[in-house]
């Protein structure tokens, strides 16, 4: 059974998290650094104004603050708490800087002509990114940028194989489809990462380091039995492994819409 997302028990995960995510949020580091290389690369590094959706601990903001060149940026996330922490991250930095509090899907002050509307690792948790894409392609330029990072249906497969529970990660041919009208595909990569583990412990140990195991409240599970279930199916030489199905992506509004 795949179960529905509860934005408010994500949000408390990730609040809870906070101290630990950066540490392990391993893979999550990975995709902030390499999209901005390839946007770098495909796009160039010059975007005047900047939109950040899901700033979080700042993985991303750092990349954007290193390797872009802007006059201004502005982060978004669900929790204020998440402000003080990009503060200090930008506080050597002179640029125009707003952090805006809120449900990205449900923010209606975004503000409008951003050269590059960029986020990592977020959209996974949306009820509807299609219509979000959408909806922030008037927030953005003509020729501006949607750029993003998010997790494909493999993400995470041992534990869906092992529990029959996991997000319902968005299908990306299918975002692109839908929003043909709207941009043009400059990227598009999809991979996948392993990570290894002594035990199924430390597996839900580093989930739960991360905040990413905020999906529903009801969810229970005898420990003895996952234990061993998923020692059986995923024991490798180099411990037990957990998957992570990384999707890039970046969009070009098209001109004169």
């Amino acid at each position: 059974m795949r179960l529905q997302i509860d934005k408010k028990l994500v949000e408390n995960k990730f609040l809870n998290s906070i101290e630990t995510y950066n540490e392990n949020a391993i893979i999550q580091k990975k995709m902030a650094e390499k999209l901005i290389s390839n946007l770098a690369i495909k796009s160039g590094k010059f975007y005047d104004k900047i939109l950040e959706i899901g700033s979080g601990t700042g993985l991303l903001t750092k990349e954007i603050i290193q390797h872009l060149e802007f006059t201004i940026l502005r982060t978004n996330d669900f929790s204020a708490d998440y402000e003080g922490i990009i503060k200090k991250i930008i506080a050597e930095h002179k640029f125009n800087y707003k952090f805006i509090k809120g449900d990205a899907e449900y923010v209606l002050n975004f503000p409008e002509n951003n050269n590059l509307i960029i986020s990592n690792a977020t959209y996974q948790w949306f009820e509807d990114v299609v219509s979000f894409i959408k909806k922030m392609s008037n927030n953005l330029n003509n020729d501006g940028i949607f750029a993003f990072t998010t997790f494909g249906k493999n993400n995470f497969f041992e534990l869906n194989l092992t529990e029959q529970n996991s997000l319902e990660y968005i299908s990306i041919e299918k975002v692109i489809e839908q929003v043909s009208d709207l941009f043009d595909v400059v990227y598009f990569m999809e991979e996948t990462e392993k990570l290894y583990f002594s035990s199924p412990i430390e597996v839900l140990q580093h989930i739960k380091n991360t905040g990413v195991n905020g999906i529903n409240r009801s969810f229970k599970f005898k420990l003895k039995q996952f234990v061993e279930n998923y020692n059986a199916k995923f024991t490798t030489k180099n411990g037990v492994s957990l998957t992570y199905n990384p999707i890039y992506l970046i969009l070009k509004k098209k001109a004169n819409l």
